[in-house]
């Protein structure tokens, strides 16, 4: 290991090399210290104030009158009217006079009579005519089959056949009596006169 030489530089050392290279200035920064701003008060002028004061006042007291106008048409138009009055309605009154055309013969009486025919037409002399036969004594019960009735249209044909005691065998052409005696067909009587000198 002795033998081994040391390789040097062979490099002259000079001055000029070992010198040390200036640094680079760097341009020198000031702190600055801020100072905090102060807001300054100041005193604005009475009439801004005054004129600031007018304006809310106005707002205000402009709010206030629609909305109280608002509120005052809509009471008037009965929106916030809580109270509740009942229409006055007469009791229902049921006319057990009407029956529908399939009870003709199923009467809990066992001698009645029933006018069948279209009742939005009835003249007022057959109308007179039953009502005063109903006041007499010993009358019989006298019910009503009103033709006009969706129900009961099926008893409105061309020819008049009253001779049966079963509700769908019949066929209306006209005012008709039928004076019923439990539950079968007694006697039938077909037209306006015919049915007035029976019940007079």
């Amino acid at each position: 290991m002795a033998n081994k030489k040391k390789k040097t530089n062979n490099k002259k050392v000079t001055k000029k090399n070992t010198a040390r290279k200036p640094a680079k200035k760097q341009p020198v920064r000031k702190q600055t210290i801020k100072k905090p701003e102060t807001k300054q008060k100041t005193v604005e002028e009475p009439s801004k104030v005054f004129k600031d004061f007018i304006v809310l006042v106005v707002v205000l007291l402009g709010t206030f009158v629609v909305v109280y106008g608002l509120t005052l048409g809509a009471s008037k138009l009965g929106w916030f009217d809580t109270r509740y009055t009942k229409p006055d309605v007469e009791e229902a009154k049921i006319d057990y006079t009407y029956i529908s055309a399939g009870t003709i013969f199923s009467r809990e009486e066992d001698h009645y009579f029933v006018l069948i025919g279209d009742f939005t037409n009835l003249g007022m002399y057959l109308n007179e005519v039953v009502d005063n036969y109903k006041e007499k004594e010993g009358a019989l019960k006298v019910y009503k089959v009103n033709t006009s009735e969706g129900m009961n249209s099926y008893l409105i044909g061309e020819q008049s056949d009253v001779i049966s005691s079963y509700p769908d065998r019949l066929s209306i052409n006209d005012y008709t009596l039928i004076e019923v005696q439990n539950g079968i067909n007694k006697s039938a009587y077909v037209g306006e006169e015919n049915i007035v000198q029976i019940l007079k």
